[in-house]
């Protein structure tokens, strides 16, 4: 071969490979700058509440393509126990979810979640002033976007109400003559009212749904604040109201956990249950032919007739993100009417964002978001609203002891002004 020819292919080779090679490097650039990972920690870990997030984190991804979204479910105990570990260590995922409440407030405190001040004003009108005050918005910022909106009421089975000529309850004495007529006409085969309080957190439910129609919501933080007794003539009377419900109780309230009430509730085996949305579904999923209906918690004060018993699932931003815009487009989206419908339509929950086109949802999920419409106020389950870990437990051990008889209910509201309300945990 000529050796001007073979020079001139070497060339070639030479400057086709430098071409591929700075191809293959710039590509890889642009792949590393322009395609990051954001890390998602949450508690949908099975079923349709996780079918639901992964659907409305696909979505963000197709919407946003440079975007990966890592889902990294977790179990309720080891999330509660490795996320304030990870955030004072500064190894928190990029955007989390969480419980408002108490520990919210402890979070923002020490520092650990960004604010979301830059997208606030865009997202915040799709949600109600009592929403925006009490769950979104911590020491004057914003920090959290609400995901579902689990509103405390009344489901009932509606069967036992026709058989028995038995008119939705409006006031709590109509409640309580409700239960008596159950108790009644059923010979005690149908037990009026259920408390799953072997879930101890389901009795917090049940008091806060009776408090929130008694006293005002700002009256029921200053009792977990510490700032008002629970001796007060007021708040004593709220744990009678819950007390009046003990006749009627299912057997062994104190041993049945959410599952065993679920069960329960599909076999026609009792009428009614104050508890959060979710337990609709697991009713469904016991009996899909259960006939089950919704109410709010009948009136006691019509003075607050609009404040709302609830909690809501949150997402919020680890403060030491390395991409914190990128997280807040996260949760400006999981915010959005768009991302909340598809999160409710799948995981039969209510979601709180007031722009959601409700149609597609079943006429229980239905009335329980418009149930939320013109709220004055929300107030967080008992626990949730406790600084105090072992003000939160000794209290759940209380309304046990209500419950089984052990303690009257004036014994439980001077034990309950002996604990730690309002003091940091030691």
């Amino acid at each position: 071969m000529n050796k001007k020819i073979l020079y001139a292919a070497i060339l070639v080779v030479i400057l086709v490979s430098a071409i591929a090679a700075t191809y293959y490097v710039t590509t890889l650039s642009l792949e590393n700058t322009n395609k990051i990972t954001l890390t998602v920690v949450s508690q949908y870990g099975a079923g349709s509440i996780q079918d639901a997030f992964n659907q409305v984190l696909d979505d963000f991804m197709a919407k946003y393509p440079n975007i990966y979204v890592k889902h990294q479910p977790m179990d309720q105990t080891t999330f509660n126990t490795v996320m304030p570990i990870w955030l004072k260590s500064g190894d928190a995922p990029d955007v989390f979810q969480w419980l408002g409440g108490a520990q919210t407030q402890v979070f923002v405190d020490a520092g650990y979640l960004g604010d979301i001040s830059s997208i606030y004003d865009s997202i915040k009108g799709d949600f109600s002033p009592a929403v925006q005050n009490q769950i979104m918005i911590y020491n004057g910022k914003p920090y959290a976007v609400p995901l579902s909106s689990l509103i405390y009421g009344c489901f009932y089975n509606k069967d036992i109400f026709t058989k028995y000529e038995i008119s939705v309850p409006k006031t709590y004495d109509e409640l309580l003559a409700a239960c008596q007529t159950i108790k009644e006409k059923s010979g005690g085969s149908v037990s009026p009212f259920m408390i799953a309080a072997g879930f101890p957190w389901l009795a917090d439910e049940t008091l806060t749904s009776i408090m929130s129609r008694a006293v005002s919501a700002s009256y029921m933080r200053d009792l977990v604040d510490g700032k008002a007794s629970w001796t007060e003539p007021q708040a004593e009377q709220c744990i009678k109201y819950f007390s009046d419900l003990v006749p009627y109780l299912y057997p062994g309230s104190t041993e049945l956990t959410d599952y065993d009430a679920a069960a329960a509730f599909a076999r026609g085996d009792v009428a009614m249950e104050f508890i959060g949305p979710w337990r609709y579904g697991m009713i469904l999923d016991n009996n899909a032919k259960a006939n089950i209906g919704w109410f709010p918690t009948p009136s006691i004060n019509s003075a607050y007739d609009k404040q709302l018993a609830a909690h809501s699932d949150i997402f919020v931003m680890a403060k030491d993100t390395p991409y914190p815009e990128e997280s807040k487009l996260l949760l400006k989206y999981i915010a959005s009417p768009e991302a909340q419908k598809t999160f409710g339509l799948i995981s039969n929950q209510p979601v709180p964002n007031l722009k959601v086109d409700t149609s597609g949802f079943g006429p229980v999920m239905t009335e329980i978001m418009k149930s939320g419409d013109g709220a004055t106020d929300v107030v967080m389950e008992i626990g949730l609203m406790s600084i105090n870990q072992q003000a939160k437990n000794d209290a759940r051990s209380l309304l046990q002891k209500l419950i089984i008889g052990t303690e009257s209910y004036t014994q439980v509201a001077a034990d309950f002004a002996k604990l730690p309300w309002g003091q940091p945990n030691t």
